[in-house]
């Protein structure tokens, strides 16, 4: 292995290692917007809605304003806006299918 396939070798290492935790780190929020959901159907009942847009822009600003690049903030917010939206169908699944 050359140089070159070294470098490269401890890199791709290093992001496999990350993805890994990006992974853990997307599920560990997904169960907890499972808990969100519990509590709102304990409070509100099973009629609940899910979706709060006021809710989910505070969110997406408030990464897009915690961005430090070197992704810009169109791109935090939509990766933000993708996992949001699965946490919420996982939500409706769960829940609205009951």
């Amino acid at each position: 292995m050359n140089a070159e396939e070294r470098e490269l070798d401890h890199l791709r290492q290093k992001i496999d290692e990350l993805d890994y935790q990006i992974h853990d780190l997307i599920n560990d929020r997904a169960r907890i917007s499972l808990e969100i959901s519990a509590v709102k159907i304990k409070h509100s009942g099973p009629d609940v809605t899910f979706y709060r847009p006021e809710r989910e822009k505070v969110i997406i600003d408030a990464v897009k304003a915690y961005n430090r690049g070197p992704l810009d903030e169109n791109a935090i917010a939509y990766i933000f806006e993708v996992i949001i939206a699965e946490c919420r169908k996982l939500q409706i699944n769960t829940y609205k299918k009951k």
